[in-house]
């Protein structure tokens, strides 16, 4: 017998007539009612049993979650996606992050199917109040925005379970619960942005916390690209001689490649860097050594860690950081900065898949840029 009890268990045993070795394990069938199912191996050799059950049940684990009776749960059917995003490679930290805070309110035995409006217009209330406690710690109130991105994510998944199928044909849920999804919307969104004067003093102090923060900080201001994409930065997308960053396609929000120009500061950064970190030396910074690289494990360095390096840097610089202010804040300043350059420009510049966000979400013109427009509107209209 090998695999886990209510999910991939699979049973070896000896046919009472023939002699004959057979498997057993459980599968939904096009109901999503458990059957057992078996399967003769035709043999009673017992190693080579051994060797097909443990392949079984790797196939049934890479299926994902399964359950054995009952209603779906709320806790199955995140476990589900989970499983099937990670496949893919598509799972992220956020989608853990509500999961973890819809079980947190709703319990996780809570039938999926019982879900409605209602629920949702308590689940907001509760988020923008400050009432879920989750392992054993009241969650702090968040605003609309929060709370936005957490439903959309919920829709999203609801909308997946509807639409997967096991091998059985059976979907995983039935049917949509909530018909009419009612998520607030942020108004007045806070994008907080950083000065000039806040950075050069916060890079100040980045150097002597981690020569690695120093670069990611002066990498993110002169690109305007995320701390994620920028983090995944390998030695081999630099080009020194064409002064350009390739952006992988893999390390992108977006999926899509791109190639940006190198700025003089950058290009100086990274020398200084590289000049400068033992492991760029010892390693002699082949194309594929992560440019952030990140110890034992050989790949570039966790968010994680990046972000506990920013709460040192905020303490020891001298000069105060807006609350809210975080790595995202470069991306909003090179937006804002070239509000009034070609909007082609600007999209391509950040990596931005669709130019209507770099307006809607991250411009911010500065009355000083609105004047300049409005002192230049006769040329505007003449065409000029």
């Amino acid at each position: 017998m090998t695999g886990e009890k209510g999910r991939n268990r699979v049973r070896v045993y000896t046919h009472a007539k023939s002699g004959l070795l057979y498997l057993e394990w459980q599968e939904k069938d096009a109901e999503g009612t458990p059957r057992k199912r078996t399967e003769a191996l035709g043999h009673t050799n017992k190693a080579e049993a051994k060797a097909a059950a443990e392949t079984k049940a790797q196939q049934l684990r890479a299926e994902g979650p399964v359950r054995l009776s009952g209603p779906l749960l709320l806790h199955e059917l995140f476990d589900n996606f989970e499983t099937a995003r990670k496949e893919l490679d598509t799972w992220r930290p956020v989608h853990g992050r509500a999961a973890s805070n819809f079980l947190a309110w709703w319990g996780p035995l809570r039938a999926v199917a019982s879900l409605d409006e209602h629920e949702l217009q308590r689940y907001t209330h509760a988020r923008t109040t400050g009432l879920i406690v989750r392992a054993g710690k009241t969650l702090p109130a968040v605003r609309a925005r929060a709370v936005e991105e957490e439903l959309t994510i919920l829709r999203t998944v609801l909308r997946w379970a509807v639409r997967r199928k096991t091998d059985t044909g059976a979907r995983l849920l039935r049917d949509m619960p909530i018909l009419e999804w009612h998520i607030p919307r942020e108004e007045n969104p806070r994008r907080p942005q950083l000065a000039e004067a806040g950075y050069q003093a916060l890079s100040q102090c980045a150097w002597a916390i981690d020569p690695r923060l120093w670069l990611a900080l002066v990498v993110c201001h002169e690109t305007g690209h995320r701390l994620n994409s920028v983090r995944q930065l390998r030695w081999g997308d630099i080009d020194e001689t064409a002064r350009t960053i390739t952006w992988r396609g893999v390390a992108q929000k977006n999926k899509q490649q791109h190639v940006t120009p190198l700025t003089d500061t950058a290009a100086q950064a990274f020398a200084l860097f590289r000049a400068n970190d033992l492991h760029t030396l010892l390693a002699g910074a082949s194309v594929e050594t992560p440019v952030f690289y990140g110890g034992r494990s050989g790949g570039p360095v966790a968010r994680d860690q990046f972000y506990e390096w920013w709460a040192k840097a905020r303490e020891t610089c001298p000069v105060t950081i807006p609350p809210g202010v975080g790595f995202h804040a470069f991306r909003r300043k090179l937006a804002s900065e070239l509000a009034t350059a070609p909007l082609a420009m600007v999209k391509a510049i950040g990596g931005w898949k669709h130019p209507h966000i770099v307006v809607a979400a991250y411009q911010d013109p500065t009355l000083e840029q609105q004047r300049a427009v409005l002192d230049a509107r006769a040329k505007f209209a003449a065409g000029q």
